[in-house]
């Protein structure tokens, strides 16, 4: 039998995503001594939930330079430095959406045409899906001495990390066995 080897299957897939985004910076300086920086970012993505709007990250720097080419002996420069900023991530282009895949199914020999839930490792889709952020806090201190012979620079830095996005099991007797993407 020559069709008994043949699989008769075909396939499409379209992948869109859009992304909008705004910026703005600001930087001020003062007699060369104090810098100071702001900015926001806003983004709205076609992969964030329907029930979530715009993502915002701010983000600030200031550095002050206490002392300059001192004439002390013992110090010649001394930079005080802080910065703080929040930047995400998005979640993938289907991941907030709920969809169907047509398929196949052989009863008694035939093909009887259906649909499933999410094609893509049968996924369910969040409408209250944001995107992952991370804030992160930078605070150091440039500092030379001994006509410049000596220097040392100290930075401590943080970041923490909130609503992960993480691929969750639902209960089957919700989802048939479906999983879904949500923030942690």
């Amino acid at each position: 039998d020559l069709d008994a080897g043949a699989q008769k299957q075909s396939s499409e897939q379209t992948v869109q995503a859009v992304t909008l985004g705004s910026y703005i910076e600001q930087q001020f300086g003062w007699r060369d001594q104090l810098f100071v920086t702001g900015a926001v970012r806003r983004d709205e993505n076609s992969s964030f939930g329907a029930d979530f709007g715009a993502a915002i990250y701010p983000k600030a720097t200031v550095s002050w330079v206490a002392a300059d080419n001192s004439a002390a002996r013992w110090l010649n420069n001394l930079r005080l430095r802080g910065a703080f900023g929040e930047s995400g991530q998005q979640p993938d282009v289907n991941a907030a959406f709920t969809y169907v895949a047509p398929v196949t199914a052989t009863i008694l020999g035939g093909g009887v045409p259906a649909v499933t839930f999410g094609a893509f490792g049968g996924r369910l889709g969040n409408t209250k899906l944001k995107p992952e952020r991370s804030r992160e806090v930078e605070l150091g201190f440039d500092f030379t001495t001994l006509k410049s012979r000596i220097s040392l620079q100290t930075t401590y830095y943080d970041k923490r990390t909130r609503d992960a996005i993480v691929q969750r099991d639902l209960a089957p007797s919700q989802t048939a066995g479906l999983n879904i993407f949500d923030n942690v």
